[in-house]
């Protein structure tokens, strides 16, 4: 009888320390639910533990939330250490493309693309500077020069034979 309730207890016990453990699902959630601190706490801790094989998925989601947040040297500290430590993982072969651009970033002290920039062929008038400024259209591009017409081939001169020979 007191094998049996130690052992209960012991069971309610692990199951208690698995449900207040630190895990990536909860800070996953956390992190969609826009709590980045909060999912933030969850992975270091998770980290600081020794559970081995949440440290790839802990490192990726710790170095998508410090990208979220601009805090680049952060996020190379984690993707670096997740494609040191964990090379073969699938959450080290999904973040290898943007490890470098990464790197390059932390590296010039630059800000990171916001996207594609516009190219622009030909400058833009300013902007009207008052309410009642007349508004035009933009000019209209100049069309294009229409191809010279086909040059006709001469044709022979009727009854001519041309023989050539040495």
């Amino acid at each position: 009888m007191l094998n049996r309730a130690a052992f209960s207890a012991g069971a309610w016990l692990l199951a208690a320390a698995v449900c207040w453990a630190a895990s990536v699902e909860r800070a996953q959630e956390l992190y969609l639910s826009g709590d980045l601190d909060g999912a933030r706490g969850e992975l270091q801790e998770l980290l600081a533990g020794d559970d081995a094989a949440q440290r790839a998925p802990a490192l990726a989601l710790l170095g998508r939330i410090e990208v979220d947040q601009e805090n680049w040297q952060a996020a190379l500290d984690a993707w670096g250490e997740l494609a040191d430590r964990h090379a073969l993982s699938a959450e080290a072969t999904a973040i290898m493309p943007a490890l470098r651009p990464l790197q390059a970033l932390v590296e010039c002290g630059c800000e990171a693309p916001t996207g594609p920039e516009p190219v622009l062929a030909e400058a833009t008038p300013p902007p009207p500077t008052s309410p009642t400024a007349e508004i035009t259209a933009p000019p209209e591009p100049a069309p294009s020069p229409a191809p010279p017409p086909p040059t006709p081939e001469p044709a022979p001169a009727a009854g001519l034979l041309l023989i050539g020979g040495w």
